[in-house]
């Protein structure tokens, strides 16, 4: 049913079908091109939205990432062709079962906060796909509200390195402070005593918390951790937990 969906949306005679449609793939392209609308809601088609694209279909549909960045391209091109962003919305809904239609609010909410900053244009875009996929006010909540009690919980990295060029390491650690500005991380632990009361220890051990999980994890993947990480690759080894806190009852509650 998504074979002609261009030619459905911009009015036009579609090209003469493959001999073998895929109508999922069709799918897919639609609901990406949804991504793609959000991303240029606010004019600006961010290179960090169109990164948070490709890896929300690569995740999605365990694509390579050359067929994530196919598919997208695919998905720009309905853009493209679509008329108004009401008669997209109301195919891909058509077509798409619930729970993958509260999964895409969700992957377009990340696609809007890519470049950590919620605009206006798409704060609207996020209302009206809301209302237009009949989603509920309990599913409309955010992912990290859904998993606490109804409030949002913080999101955390948990870090622990054995550093073997102290002096080079400090280029890291410079290097980081933009990422951690941007997405709002701050330090619990940084450094200090500690005992290693079970397991393995590594000397440097810190806690960053972040505003929500999805802050955390898009900080991980910025252009600009990415770029301090490869300072501290070469001279440090250790290990990083990304993981969501929690809100809900406390023993004794």
């Amino acid at each position: 049913m998504f074979n002609s969906l261009i030619s459905r949306l911009s009015g036009r005679t579609a090209p003469a079908p493959n001999p073998k449609p895929d109508p999922e793939l069709d799918r897919h392209a639609a609901m990406v091109a949804l991504l793609v609308r959000l991303a240029r809601a606010d004019s600006d088609y961010a290179f960090e939205e169109i990164a948070e694209i490709d890896r929300i279909a690569t995740r999605t549909w365990q694509l390579s990432p050359v067929d994530a960045m196919k598919l997208r391209a695919r998905a720009e091109a309905i853009d493209a062709e679509a008329p108004d962003t009401r008669t997209l919305i109301e195919a891909v809904q058509a077509e798409t079962p619930y729970a993958e239609r509260v999964a895409l609010l969700d992957a377009l909410r990340d696609v809007s906060m890519a470049d950590s900053t919620l605009h206006e244009n798409e704060r609207h875009f996020l209302e009206e796909i809301t209302a237009a996929f009949g989603i509920t006010p309990e599913d409309a909540r955010t992912p990290a509200e859904r998993r606490g009690t109804g409030a949002a919980v913080n999101g955390y990295w948990i870090g622990r390195m054995d550093v073997r060029d102290d002096e080079a390491y400090k280029r890291y650690v410079a290097a980081n402070a933009q990422a951690f500005a941007r997405f709002g991380g701050r330090f619990i632990v940084r450094g200090g005593p500690y005992t290693a009361a079970e397991g393995s220890a590594r000397s440097r051990n810190v806690v960053i918390e972040f505003p929500s999980l999805e802050a955390a994890e898009a900080c991980y993947h910025s252009p600009e951790y990415q770029a301090a990480k490869r300072l501290r690759d070469p001279v440090a080894t250790g290990d990083l937990i990304i993981i969501g806190g929690y809100g809900g009852p406390q023993p004794g509650e």
